[in-house]
């Protein structure tokens, strides 16, 4: 997303442009999208995220939620989840495009590494042995992934919710139903 600022930022810095498997990717990318609908991140960006700030002092609510909402869907040219479904593949292979363009006349700062090659490129790449001890990770399948973001949303909500008191558990309940239940009749 900010590609540009990046390289020009760390101008020493080395680039890696990670290749997946297209259809995997966007498979992958529609679980993201899946999970900004599920009803943590409703609760997060409609009940919790409001109730942070202190418009008594002046004080507007961080938003993060909404935010990471707002730019996802600006990246993939979208304004629904529908069309950031139809936007995936194109939004993909631009962005790749893109970085392979950026880095062109800096091939010694670039590396197009292809999911599944392992230790070996990465590391002759840095520079560095290869780990003999050590597996290569896979902890950005679809199910790692599902359960790091709920334990994201959950976190966010206790930091939040958890002050406040009990009274206003069972109205939030309520409220949080009942926009849940609006907005998943819009999609």
């Amino acid at each position: 997303m900010f590609a540009d600022e990046l390289v020009a930022m760390y101008s020493d810095a080395k680039v890696i442009l990670t290749e997946r498997d297209e259809r995997k990717w966007e498979a992958s990318a529609k679980e993201l999208i899946v999970a900004m609908y599920m009803w943590p991140a409703q609760i997060l960006r409609f009940v919790v995220e409001p109730l942070k700030g202190d418009p008594s002092k002046g004080v507007e609510a961080s938003r993060p939620a909404m935010s990471m909402t707002k730019l996802f869907f600006a990246y993939f040219n979208a304004r629904n989840r529908a069309e950031f479904e139809a936007n995936l593949l194109t939004t993909y292979r631009a962005h790749n495009a893109h970085i392979r363009e950026l880095m062109a006349d800096q091939p010694h700062r670039f590396l197009e590494y292809k999911l599944g090659s392992g230790w070996g490129p990465l590391c002759e790449f840095l520079g560095v042995k290869v780990p003999k001890d050590k597996p290569f990770p896979h902890l950005n399948e679809q199910a790692e992934f599902q359960k790091w973001m709920l334990e994201q949303q959950m976190k966010h909500m206790n930091k939040v919710l958890v002050p406040l008191k009990a009274s206003l558990v069972p109205i939030l309940v309520v409220a949080v139903a009942a926009c849940s239940w609006y907005l998943m009749r819009l999609l």
